[in-house]
């Protein structure tokens, strides 16, 4: 799927803005429309901090590709799997848009653990580059860092050992997140990791800029927040 580069910069940006800014969500299929205005992370996950990082890091030209194994969580696979692969996993789910950038908004559902005393939350995302429905990122985090108005799904399979493939799960220390990963991270601060990862690749007689972001957020030195997007764009 082509993607113009304007368009995919702000889709990163949408994504990065959950802290800021409202969102709305639509029905799926077979779901009743719901209120609107709903907003998604706390401003205490990502802050005006982190956009700007994250802002600065799109500008650099970093030559390394994300490893695949990052890039899949409870066998689902950016860039690769749908909503539909999830939903049909992991049960139905309500369907919300961040509304800041009208019809280019990512769409987004989330699962909540089910075990006693697990908070643990996974948010599935997919925007322009995906088509609205091939998977181009994954937050895992917990409920903590949800506002009241997001209902997730419960579901008997996410838990506080849900992990990527690789490994990358919260309560990690940033020692081991960092050696996990595989790389030093693009930008550092005392209670965050940041990535960048930039690849090209041609498909047919397209070329095409791969890109994915990850940001690690820490608190008393244990992974509370993780979260990472694959896009790409001609």
């Amino acid at each position: 799927m082509k993607m113009d580069k304007r368009l995919f910069n702000k889709a990163v940006i949408i994504t990065i803005l959950i802290a800021s800014f409202g969102i709305f969500y639509l029905p799926l299929p077979g779901r009743a429309t719901c209120r609107t205005n709903y907003k998604n992370y706390s401003a205490t996950v990502l802050s005006a901090e982190d956009i700007a990082i994250y802002q600065a890091l799109e500008k650099e030209e970093y030559k390394e590709e994300i490893a695949s194994y990052n890039l899949s969580v409870l066998g689902f696979t950016l860039g690769k799997s749908t909503f539909k692969n999830v939903q049909d996993k992991l049960g139905t789910a309500e369907y919300y848009r961040n509304k800041i950038d009208g019809e280019s908004a990512d769409g987004e559902i989330y699962y909540i653990s089910t075990a006693k005393g697990d908070d643990t939350v996974i948010e599935f995302s997919s925007g322009p580059s995906g088509g609205w429905e091939q998977l181009d990122g994954f937050i895992i985090t917990t409920s903590q860092n949800l506002t009241k108005e997001i209902n997730p799904t419960p579901s008997v399979i996410v838990n506080r050992k849900t992990s990527t493939k690789s490994g990358l799960r919260l309560g990690l220390s940033p020692k081991d997140f960092e050696r996990i990963i595989g790389r030093k991270p693009s930008f550092k601060k005392r209670d965050a990791l940041y990535y960048s990862f930039h690849k090209k690749e041609m498909e047919g007689k397209d070329l095409y800029d791969i890109n994915s972001l990850v940001v690690a957020k820490f608190k008393d030195g244990k992974l509370i927040f993780l979260m990472i997007t694959k896009t790409k764009f001609s």
